[in-house]
């Protein structure tokens, strides 16, 4: 009963750390741990439509994405700690929970456990039954079945530090675990039942031997009975000679009765314990042959478990060698993943130097340009005013001209009635020679102030063209900053197809960070059979 509950305490103790019903810890970090492997998972595989947002994508989430990695290798770096702390509390429990067992069992039984076989049990007297303890059911090859079950216990921790190590080795050492676990618990039934046939067969014979030592009694109390009687007899045959003849006769066959009796249990006796002594005797025999199955069993397991954790110490140096090379590819990556960032930053920082080298010029231009379109603006503003100015002057000059034209029309006219009448009119001669040369005058005035007008116009003129080859200049300036800008933007291009380079190089690096996510998630999985398999194996305890 008391190995019953505390296999029931292990089993319980052991489904609140490994179940992950039971273990709210546990379940949590399983949880989380398959949420961040579909998140990562879910990072990994999405697509850009473009390489330009590809590589914005992968600047965005990388440190999102090593942030998961982190928290997956922490999480994982927890499972097994709590899995080491388990199976060491565990191994630690069942040792002392055994050795504990070992010692009760000894004191309680009152029997030497080393040498459970090595007599049949002995007729008794009444005082030593008195004197010798009652046995117990199970007492019989005790210390052996917990020798057996302590190194069936430490088979087991063998095969679950082997199957955490590798699926193969865990299977294998698995398979002749149980196999090696069915043979001892048959060999151990048998070794109860033969126990059991044992003590049955002991206790037949303690109440063969209490009904002995009880007719021995009587037959003792008899022959004290009978000495008393004869002496009586002797005493009173001098006086009851003829009545004390009848009565020995009577004592006589009383005796010989009380004689063949005794004899009759005497010869029950002898082929009762013969036969017990042989049942006996044919039971410890099978027993020990039992037990010479049981220690081949044993040392063919301790063979295997031998070969098991050579296997195990290869893999666990091989398993050491993987993790270097991952430690080392891990710290190569992120010595290049430090450089790359380095060079994006630096590219970043050139990009923003050009950027804003750019605005800044382009300000200035856009101003130069809005100041040239300005004075544009106005140089036409005057231009059309000129333009008008020059039409008002030529519409003036050609009135001015019309009637000139007609006035000399008509003076020639004149001068042809004057003609006509020069010999009557001369004395009208000089007031139109007057006249004429004032007319002259005026004509030359009118003549000089058209010639100052024509002047002006060619200053216009001049300064119109003036104005036309400093929009043209403009316009040259303005093309040269297009050209200017057009070159810095095929810079920047090159500069941004360098950037989606070193991306591609990034890309590389995520493809490794993938490999070293497949590897920890294999773990992951391995880590959780382990934690399945060592669940249905404390059930199996636990049953």
């Amino acid at each position: 009963m008391k190995r019953l509950q505390s296999k029931k305490s292990h089993s319980w103790w052991w489904d609140s750390h490994i179940s992950p019903k039971n273990s709210r810890w546990l379940s949590e970090n399983l949880e989380q741990m398959d949420l961040l492997v579909k998140e990562m998972l879910k990072l990994i595989e999405e697509d850009g439509d473009s390489f330009a947002k590809k590589a914005e994508m992968y600047y965005k989430r990388r440190p999102e994405l090593i942030k998961h990695v982190e928290d997956f290798y922490r999480m994982y770096r927890a499972l097994a700690e709590r899995y080491d702390n388990v199976t060491g509390e565990l191994r630690k429990n069942i040792r002392s929970e055994l050795r504990s067992q070992g010692s009760g069992s000894g004191s309680d039984l009152g029997v030497e456990p080393a040498s459970p076989f090595s007599s049949p049990f002995p007729i008794q007297t009444p005082k030593r039954k008195q004197n010798h303890p009652k046995e117990k059911q199970g007492a019989v090859g005790y210390d052996f079945f917990l020798r057996s079950e302590a190194s069936f216990d430490f088979s087991h921790k063998g095969s679950d530090d082997s199957s955490s190590s590798s699926d193969s080795s865990s299977d294998c050492g698995d398979g002749k675990v149980e196999d090696f676990h069915e043979c001892c618990s048959e060999l151990n039934a048998h070794i109860i039942e033969l126990e059991n046939e044992l003590r049955e067969a002991r206790e037949k014979l303690q109440e063969h031997e209490k009904r002995l030592n009880d007719q021995l009694c009587l037959v003792g109390n008899k022959d004290d009975t009978e000495t008393d009687v004869s002496n009586e007899a002797i005493a009173g045959e001098a006086v009851l000679h003829p009545a004390s003849d009848n009565r020995v006769a009577e004592l006589e066959a009383v005796l010989s009765i009380v004689n063949g009796e005794i004899s009759h249990l005497k010869e029950a006796m002898e082929t009762a314990s013969k036969q017990y002594e042989t049942d006996i005797s044919f039971k410890d025999q099978k027993i020990e042959e039992y037990k010479i199955q049981l220690d081949a069993a044993h040392e063919k397991f301790m063979q295997d478990k031998f070969s098991i954790e050579t296997e195990f110490t290869t893999c666990i140096a091989d398993l050491k060698i993987v993790i270097k090379q991952l430690v080392e590819e891990k710290s190569l990556l992120e010595t290049r993943i430090c450089e790359q960032e380095q060079m994006v930053k630096d590219l970043k920082d050139m990009v923003a130097q050009t950027s804003e080298k750019l605005a800044q010029e382009k300000s200035v231009l856009e101003a130069q340009v809005s100041s040239m379109l300005n004075s544009e603006n106005l140089y036409s503003v005057k231009l059309r005013t000129l333009e008008e100015r020059v039409k008002e002057l030529e519409t003036e000059n050609a009135q001015v001209c019309n009637e000139n034209s007609k006035r000399i029309a008509e003076l020639n006219n004149c001068l042809d009635g004057f003609k006509l009448k020069v010999d009557t009119l001369t004395s009208e001669k000089d007031e139109l020679h007057a006249q004429v040369t004032k007319l002259a005058d005026d004509a030359k005035s009118r003549d000089d102030n058209s010639r100052n007008m024509a002047e002006h116009m060619h200053q216009l003129h001049l300064e119109h063209m003036r104005l036309i080859r400093e929009i043209d200049d403009a316009r040259k300036a303005s093309v040269e900053l297009r050209n200017r800008m057009r070159e810095l933007e095929e810079e920047v291009d090159r500069q941004r197809t360098q950037i989606l380079d070193s991306a591609e190089g990034k890309r590389e690096a995520i493809r490794q960070l993938c490999f070293s996510l497949e590897h920890y998630r294999d773990g992951y999985k391995h880590l959780k059979l382990v934690l399945q398999g060592m669940h249905k194996r404390s059930a199996i305890m636990a049953i």
